[in-house]
């Protein structure tokens, strides 16, 4: 492939890490759910500070050619996001099809945490932990800028269908939760592993909704960083590699942090 960079990053299997590198153009960002309305609003603030963190890195991968691409799930996709919707696309097999259709989780060992769906964050239930009964408009996070040639896909078909037309074959994750929507959506990665694509988890721009109080500090509120340790660990055993921020990079150049 000529005159195409090559994207260059090092990731981690159970502690060994290797440098792998591909044309940018093989190369994809899944940002899963940076929406502006969860239950638990504390879960809210960590979103904030891993956003301050994913915004600048976003526009370091874009200037690097690799594609960025938002995955959420049909409600947050407003007419305000439309120009953005990839809409399944046409140019597979009919193999390629069937293995769409009958695609379903990996079968994962059990987890080392517990995960309650809609649970405050901070196991502590506080009144300002509780959902709001106002409600909120469901948009993207408002520190989420998209850019113009980033797309937004909606299930497993749409993003496998438009890495098989484009020639994308790694996916690297980031976004909401970890423990959840990046493993089990059927656009999260146990679904495009099984479809064939090989994907890792950025680990250092993601969140988790553990309420496990095994990973909780003296005043019983969860430990975010024991937390992440040990889904970090599961995926790596049990998925597939996680990976940095900075440890993606044009070949040739050096890792750095934004």
């Amino acid at each position: 492939m000529r005159n195409v960079p090559l994207a260059e990053w090092t990731w981690r299997v159970n502690g060994k890490e290797s440098v792998h590198c591909a044309p940018v153009t093989e190369v994809g960002i899944v940002v899963v759910e940076p929406v502006n309305a969860y239950l638990c609003p504390t879960y809210m603030q960590i979103i904030d500070e891993k956003v301050a963190h994913i915004v600048p890195t976003l526009q370091r991968y874009r200037g690097l050619g690799l594609t960025v691409l938002f995955a959420l799930p049909p409600v947050y996709v407003k007419a305000y996001y439309d120009q953005h919707i990839q809409r399944p696309g046409t140019r597979i097999t009919h193999a390629e099809g069937e293995a769409i259709r009958d695609v379903g989780r990996l079968v994962l060992p059990p987890y080392p945490w517990k995960y309650d769906h809609g649970h405050c964050s901070c196991n502590q239930n506080l009144p300002i932990c509780r959902p709001s009964e106002a409600g909120t408009s469901e948009y993207l996070h408002p520190m989420i800028q998209l850019g113009a040639r980033d797309l937004i896909v909606q299930n497993h078909y749409e993003l496998y269908t438009y890495c098989v037309g484009r020639g994308i074959k790694y996916l690297f994750y980031i976004g909401f939760s970890v423990d959840q929507c990046i493993l089990h959506r059927t656009y999260g990665v146990c679904y495009l592993i099984k479809l064939g694509l090989t994907c890792a988890v950025i680990r250092d721009l993601v969140g988790h909704h553990i309420t496990d109080k095994r990973f909780s500090d003296e005043d019983g509120r969860n430990d975010i960083e024991q937390g992440l340790a040990a889904i970090v660990g599961y995926i790596e055993q049990h998925v597939g590699p996680t990976l940095l921020s900075h440890q993606v990079y044009l070949q040739g150049g050096s890792g750095h942090g934004v």
